[in-house]
């Protein structure tokens, strides 16, 4: 039974197009029906329950690598573990949501309330640096990719225009037009400067020794303190050897990783 009268090829054409946008609406809320049992459980109080579906949800191979639904996954992974009271692994898991989605103000107001309550300092101390920091961070890879790519047309406008027009208003405009290219290229520049390895979170409540060896009954190098960053540099199966931030590298016990 046809719904409307569509004669002329155009219209068959955009016809089809509505009847596929409303059946991919459609097939996009039965395929997240696990988000909706998370909900459900997350509601009831199950936080447990609510956090294993969102991590299966994580774990769908069709999810992009760096999108705003796995920010928003990750967001709720941390309410899960914070309603569970394991405070300092929410701490991690609205780290990883932030840098999805950098300017959610919920994971910001979230990140620093468990900070907080872990006894840990600011992630935005309210300074100078802290602030401007935050600011210039405040963009994705692929966000910082289409500033670049704004400021090189823009950049390309003005020596256009100058090329045309010359004069005092063409070099006006290509100074401005290189002063808005370097602009927009920090943001990129600092997402190339983020170390790319992949780093783990301290989520234990009192320090834990960075062992020399993987045993317990290694020397102790140093202290990883609880909420303290530490890169990634081997695995083995009860083990995980890490860098921290002055370049100490040693061994600490999995249990003590953000998983």
């Amino acid at each position: 039974m046809k719904l409307w009268p569509v004669t002329s090829w155009p219209l068959k054409w955009w016809y089809l197009l509505a009847c596929w946008l409303l059946s991919w609406l459609c097939g996009s809320g039965t395929a997240h029906a696990g988000e909706r049992e998370a909900v459900e459980a997350y509601r009831r109080g199950e936080w447990e329950q609510a956090g294993e579906l969102w991590r299966a949800e994580l774990a769908d191979p069709m999810l992009p690598v760096h999108c705003a639904e796995r920010g928003r996954i990750l967001h709720n992974l941390g309410n899960a573990a914070y309603r569970a009271e394991r405070k300092l692994e929410a701490v991690a898991w609205y780290t990883l949501a932030l840098e999805q989605r950098p300017r959610d103000a919920s994971s910001w107001a979230n990140l620093e309330l468990a900070r907080s309550e872990c006894g840990l300092e600011p992630q935005d101390r309210g300074d100078l640096a802290s602030t401007l920091g935050r600011a210039a961070g405040s963009w994705t890879q692929a966000e910082a990719g289409w500033i670049a790519v704004g400021g090189l047309l823009l950049a390309a406008l003005a020596l256009g225009f100058e090329a045309l027009r010359g004069g005092r208003a063409g070099r006006l405009a290509v100074a401005a037009g290189l002063s808005g290219l370097l602009l927009c290229l920090i943001p990129l520049v600092l997402e190339r400067m983020r170390d790319p390895r992949p780093w783990t979170l301290c989520v234990e409540r009192s320090p834990v020794p960075l062992r020399s060896e993987p045993r317990e009954e290694a020397a102790g190098i140093a202290d990883w303190l609880p909420g303290a960053r530490g890169v990634r540099i081997d695995e083995l199966p009860d083990w995980v050897k890490l860098e921290l931030g002055d370049g100490t590298q040693g061994w600490v016990p999995r249990t003590s990783c953000f998983p």
